[in-house]
């Protein structure tokens, strides 16, 4: 309760000081809100390009901040009284909406959960960088967002995906392992409760002797940031011929990769705008909708990019399917790409910075 009321205390001291501040003092700056570790790497390559915007944590989360420190990323626990506020996440109150900051939202992924679209949440946004047509589409019917306050731009992180900064050799070699062999990355959802580690874990050895295997687990297992992950951590750093990859960057590893094998969330549809081959394990039924996933999102509904499996012991046989039969999934792939991402140019960040700029200036 006091904590309640301390919070409550702050908002309204800090939205007094804002509107001094804002007639008072410069200019107003734009910052970015580092929420969780994942935040950031959506907007680390549009920063490159709006290197003046300050990168903000919460005093309250030293695992972000920690983060933030090993990628030598600048930040600060200052809050300042800026003008806009750039969030992959919703606003958590850290900057009261009662100040008159206007807040922007870039997705950090495109797989559907069943907050991304709550009407209430996105109400606390005033504009929306969104990597394609389907998020927009549904931002205007299910949250009710007026298409003025969407700006459709691609999608920044995906861009070196395309842009012809990433070797392959390079990635696979500074890891130890041979390019010449295929690369399957498995890199389930987070939390245990509806992922595929625990069907999938103990047979990637098996899969190991023929192709590298690379386990990129999601960045809320960071170690840095949570201890969920730390048993799977020591699993797979206990386990010959499995590469655990660093948390915060998938991209790299999807570009070195063959073939992915997910579960469900954003992944398995950045991935498939490689148009490679996919393998799906299926999670129990009863695990769907947990967690903030929509039980009818897309990660449900749009599946047949790849080669589904339910049982693990089948995998084997999956992977070589999947190599055999890519060409039956590529339309498909194609089809809900140009649905997600506006331009797969490596050029998203360009038009995500130049509409912030401009969103700037029209305040």
């Amino acid at each position: 309760m006091l904590d309640k009321i301390g919070r409550a205390i702050d908002r309204a001291s800090y939205s007094v000081l804002w509107h001094i501040f804002r007639k008072t003092g410069p200019d107003g700056e734009v910052v970015f809100y580092a929420h969780y570790p994942l935040s950031y790497k959506m907007f680390e390559p549009i920063h490159s390009l709006i290197p003046n915007t300050r990168i903000v944590v919460s005093p309250q989360n030293g695992g972000v901040s920690s983060v933030l420190s090993d990628m030598k990323v600048q930040h600060s626990t200052r809050r300042g009284y800026p003008k806009i506020v750039i969030c992959a996440d919703f606003p958590d109150g850290f900057y009261p909406k009662t100040t008159g900051i206007k807040f922007l939202h870039i997705m950090h992924g495109v797989a559907d959960k069943n907050y991304a679209y709550d009407k209430e949440l996105n109400s606390h946004v005033d504009f929306h960088i969104v990597p394609g047509p389907h998020i927009r589409e549904m931002l205007i019917s299910k949250a009710g967002v007026e298409p003025e306050r969407i700006r459709v731009v691609g999608f920044p992180k995906l861009d070196s995906l395309f842009n012809g900064t990433l070797d392959r050799s390079a990635i696979l070699e500074e890891l130890g392992l041979d390019p010449n062999r295929k690369t399957i990355l498995y890199a389930p959802t987070t939390r245990d409760e509806f992922n595929s580690l625990l069907l999938v874990a103990q047979h990637l050895n098996r899969i190991a002797r023929k192709y590298n295997v690379l386990v990129k687990l999601h960045p809320g297992y960071d170690p840095r940031y949570s201890d969920q992950g730390l048993p799977w951590i020591k699993l797979f750093q206990g386990t010959s011929n499995v590469h655990l990859t660093p948390f915060q960057d998938a991209v790299p590893y999807m570009y070195a990769s063959d073939l992915l094998i997910a579960d469900a969330g954003s992944i398995m549809f950045e991935f498939s705008a490689l148009q490679r081959p996919i393998v799906l394990v299926d999670v129990p039924t009863k695990y769907r909708g947990m967690g903030g996933f929509d039980g009818d999102g897309i990660e449900q509904r749009w599946r047949d990019i790849g080669v589904r499996v339910r049982d693990p012991l089948d995998l084997p046989k999956a992977i070589e399917q999947a190599f055999a039969t890519h060409n039956l999934f590529r339309d498909r792939q194609k089809e809900y790409a140009q649905r997600l991402f506006y331009k797969l140019d490596g050029n998203s960040s360009v038009r995500a910075a130049e509409a912030i700029s401009s969103i700037s200036l029209g305040l």
